[in-house]
């Protein structure tokens, strides 16, 4: 009984520890041969906040890469512009299948958040 309640006490624990950061939207179904628009966010998804591209949270997140992985394994990369609260970018399927997009952002500072009691 202890341990199932540790289980369900470190999963409730954590629930909230993967909030405030970036994800990608796109539609989930295209076409081959037809642009597909691709937005990056940055904010707390699960509340619905969206962080304004030209602020201050958002600033320290800009230097990031976006890729389209198609099904036959080729990546391309997706050029992307700020708008107000996103940046987008758009990709052309080249074939039909699966797509994966990809986000990487290796300029990003390690932050210490043990300050917070974050870890």
């Amino acid at each position: 009984m202890k341990k199932i309640l540790l289980i369900l006490a470190l999963f409730l624990g954590t629930a909230n520890a993967f909030a405030h950061f970036m994800w990608i939207e796109t539609s989930p179904v295209g076409k081959s041969g037809q642009k597909q628009e691709v937005r990056v966010y940055f904010g707390e998804y699960t509340y619905g906040v969206e962080e304004k591209v030209n602020g201050e949270a958002f600033g320290k997140m800009k230097n990031f890469e976006v890729w389209a992985v198609g099904p036959d394994g080729q990546k391309s990369k997706i050029e992307v512009k700020p708008s107000e609260s996103y940046y987008s970018g758009w990709f052309t399927p080249k074939a039909n299948g699966t797509y994966t997009l990809l986000m990487n952002n290796n300029q990003i500072d390690v932050i210490d958040y043990t300050q917070y009691n974050f870890g």
